[in-house]
């Protein structure tokens, strides 16, 4: 497993990894944070890909099993528990970043593109925050934010940081949306939920 470090910051490479259904199916980006055992994802990961879920850490060969420790649907996120520790750095948080836009924002995710179920890369990209926002799920609103780049699904469940290289959001989901500059021309745009409920 591989990871590009291009910014000022450091991350622990045993606090970022892919999450894995049945020890061999890559799916998905976690990261470690909260506590040395406990993997953070995106909850969506756990309803499109049912079966034993596995985190292996980027240059780590050992895939850990996890089981699911908690879960909201609504704020797309779940976190997972190992029997083992799997990092003593886990990511820290942010919980006073404001989500505002024009503001610069690191994220990761896992590149299906361009893995194997043998060998899984993991990506670092920046990006601006184009939009931000308050959101209402069933009972639960958080706050998100919008930014456009690379963002595959694989990306799904990985960290998006500040510039400290502290964590301030979950990647959720991508879409498409037209540009305003040319009717034809569409745009990947990504986001990302809050991690801490407002």
């Amino acid at each position: 497993m591989e990871s590009q470090k291009t910014f000022s910051f450091q991350i622990e490479n045993s606090a970022i990894g892919v999450l894995f259904i049945n020890d061999s199916i890559p799916v998905a980006t976690g990261f470690v944070m909260g506590k040395p055992n406990w993997v953070i994802t995106c909850a969506h990961v756990d309803v499109l890909a049912p079966g034993e879920k596995f985190f292996q850490a980027i240059g780590s060969k050992v895939k850990v099993r996890l089981k699911l420790l908690n879960v909201s649907y609504e704020g797309d996120i779940a976190i997972y528990e190992a029997d083992t520790l799997i990092s003593n750095k886990p990511l820290l948080m942010d919980t006073s970043f404001k989500f505002e836009t024009k503001k610069t924002i690191v994220y990761l995710g896992f590149d299906q593109k361009l893995s194997t179920t043998v060998d899984t890369k993991i990506l670092i990209r920046k990006s601006i925050i184009e939009a931000a926002g308050i959101i209402e799920v069933g009972k639960l609103k958080t706050r998100f934010i919008e930014f456009v780049g690379e963002g595959i699904p694989g990306y799904s469940g990985g960290p998006v940081f500040n510039t400290q290289g502290e964590v301030i959001a979950i990647f959720t989901q991508s879409f498409y949306r037209k540009g305003l500059k040319s009717i034809s021309k569409e745009i990947l745009v990504n986001r990302a939920f809050s991690i801490w409920p407002l």
